[in-house]
C-alpha cells in the first residue's frame, strides 16, 4: 500500500528548493502578448459581422468558399442601419449595468487571491453563482411580463453584437 507524502514529511531544504522554482519561472504572455491581445480586439468584431453575413436568411455560404463573393454580400447587404440600433445598445449597456449593480450590492464571501510578486493578495468578492441566478430570474420575470421576449436576443442578434462591441 502507497502513501502520499505530507507536508510534514517534505525536508526544509526540499520546500525551499521547490518554493525558489514556482519563482523563477520566466514571465510569459498568453495570446501573444499585449500586441496579439490588440489583434484579436481588432479582428473579431470583423469576424462576427462576416460570419452573420457569410449565413443569413438570404445568403449562405456554400463548399467552394469565395471571399470575394463574401465582400460583395456583406458590403452591399449590410448597410450601418443594419449595424446599429439604438435599442440593441441600450440593452447591451443596460444589461452591463445591471451586472455591476448586482456585483456591487448582492452579499458574498471575501477570498483572498494569489500571492502577487509583491507578496500581497487581492481581495475578490465571490458572488457570482448568486448574481447569476438573479439574472436568470430577473430575464424570467421580464420574459413572462412580456416586457423582455427572449426572441429579440435571436431577432436583434448582429444589433446585440455590435452593441457589445461598442461597449
Amino acid at each position: 500500500m502507497h502513501q502520499r507524502k505530507s507536508a510534514a514529511a517534505t525536508p526544509p531544504a526540499a520546500a525551499a528548493a521547490s518554493e525558489q522554482s514556482k519563482h523563477s519561472k520566466p514571465f510569459t504572455y498568453d495570446f501573444g502578448g499585449p500586441i496579439g491581445s490588440f489583434i484579436i480586439m481588432c479582428i473579431l468584431p470583423v469576424v462576427v459581422v462576416f460570419l452573420f453575413a457569410g449565413c443569413n436568411a438570404s445568403y449562405c455560404i456554400d463548399n467552394r468558399f469565395d471571399f470575394g463573393e463574401l465582400y460583395i454580400q456583406v458590403t452591399t447587404t449590410l448597410s450601418w442601419s443594419d449595424l446599429v440600433d439604438a435599442k440593441a445598445i441600450a440593452v447591451v449597456f443596460g444589461w452591463f449595468g445591471l451586472q455591476v449593480l448586482l456585483e456591487r450590492l448582492v452579499p458574498g464571501e471575501f477570498h483572498n487571491g494569489v500571492v502577487l510578486p509583491t507578496k500581497d493578495r487581492l481581495v475578490y468578492k465571490v458572488n457570482g453563482h448568486t448574481c447569476f441566478w438573479l439574472s436568470m430570474a430577473i430575464v424570467a420575470i421580464g420574459h413572462l411580463q412580456g416586457v423582455a421576449p427572449l426572441t429579440y436576443a435571436y431577432d436583434h442578434y448582429l444589433h446585440l453584437a455590435v452593441g457589445a462591441i461598442l461597449l
